[in-house]
């Protein structure tokens, strides 16, 4: 059963025993202060004992482990980040020869400041890349906003009809798991998908195109010659704008790069498994949060949602992500070419 005794602050303690010393009863403490009189007794009575109005050390449970096991617990831990407290309890179990409890782990775990989490998705990068992207970082950190307002950004991304595939955390009570507004709707097949290409400047958003069925180098090279020379007109510069794509096949096939190099458009050389460089994966983030609160049906509605939001992105978003552009490269250095928080 669990003890319903309250613990008192020092400050309160202390107030009581300066009320004690000015000279009231403990009866006009006790009221004066709403705390019962037999609590007002105990810290008299330890005060005259000890001295202190403060609790002596070493009061409570004691701790099953030592200094050593705990070294051992953090060092463990900070050696394997997915090793489960339930895993580490069985094998401290072997290793040290004591029965410690999973959540006894955690508090140790909390005490040194960490706390189970789960992972953040981040694309896998290898270590030649790596050192690729911090040359890249390095080469573009201080190029400065005029030369990041010239880049037209352009990526394709895919949306669910029901949303994510994710992880969906909800509040709910015991036994009510089933409700309608606690579990996550699925259908066959994931009730559709639109599949959408767009691009932006730091002045705002461009035409958001519709893919029908998987894009081929054919038809991402009809999407630049019909709305690239258009688009051009979204940057503000005495210069000629530069075009943004990823290594995707696609995007580097002959037939697109001849027609690039053919049209003077300059490309920015660009490295492998660096999304987080790109600023245009913000807007499908944020394209998808707003059309997820629309709960779409159809295809048809989710098509309208998406273009309609899309549009409605403020130019002030766009500026801001662009001048994002330096910090994303800093950090990218700072990590080694690791992953960074965008």
């Amino acid at each position: 059963m669990v003890s319903n005794r309250k613990e008192y602050s020092v400050d309160l303690r202390k107030r009581v025993i300066k009320l004690r010393e000015d000279g009231l009863s403990m009866g006009k403490i006790s009221e004066t202060l709403d705390i019962p009189k037999s609590s007002i007794q105990k810290m008299i009575s330890k005060f005259k004992k000890l001295g202190s109005e403060v609790n002596v050390p070493g009061r409570g449970r004691k701790r099953i482990t030592t200094k050593h096991d705990d070294r051992f617990i953090k060092r463990t831990v900070k050696m394997d980040r997915r090793k489960s407290a339930v895993s580490l309890a069985y094998e401290l179990e072997d290793v040290l020869g004591k029965i410690i409890s999973p959540q006894t782990i955690r508090n140790r775990m909390h005490e040194d400041g960490m706390y189970g989490r789960i992972a953040r998705k981040k694309p896998f990068i290898n270590e030649r890349n790596r050192i690729k992207r911090v040359k890249w970082a390095k080469k573009y950190q201080d190029v400065g906003n005029s030369f990041w307002e010239r880049v037209i950004w352009s990526d394709e991304s895919k949306f669910n009809l029901f949303g994510s595939d994710g992880i969906v955390r909800i509040w709910r009570f015991p036994k009510e798991e089933f409700k309608r507004e606690c579990v996550k709707p699925t259908v066959k097949h994931g009730g559709g998908s639109v599949m959408v290409w767009g691009c932006f400047t730091s002045n705002g958003v461009g035409k958001l195109v519709f893919i029908d069925g998987i894009m081929r180098k054919e038809e991402y090279l009809n999407i630049l010659q019909t709305n690239l020379h258009h688009w051009s007109g979204m940057v503000n510069s005495e210069h000629d704008f530069i075009f943004q794509q990823d290594n995707d096949p696609k995007h580097t096939a002959k037939i697109v790069s001849k027609w690039l190099a053919e049209n003077n458009i300059d490309v920015l050389d660009w490295v492998a498994q660096s999304p987080d460089m790109n600023p245009i994966e913000h807007l499908w983030e944020h394209l998808e949060r707003k059309v997820r609160k629309l709960k779409c049906t159809s295809i048809c509605d989710l098509k309208a949602a998406l273009q309609s939001e899309w549009m409605a992105i403020p130019p002030e978003v766009c500026h801001k992500l662009v001048e994002s552009m330096s910090n994303r490269c800093l950090e990218c250095v700072k990590s080694n070419g690791g992953p960074t928080r965008y």
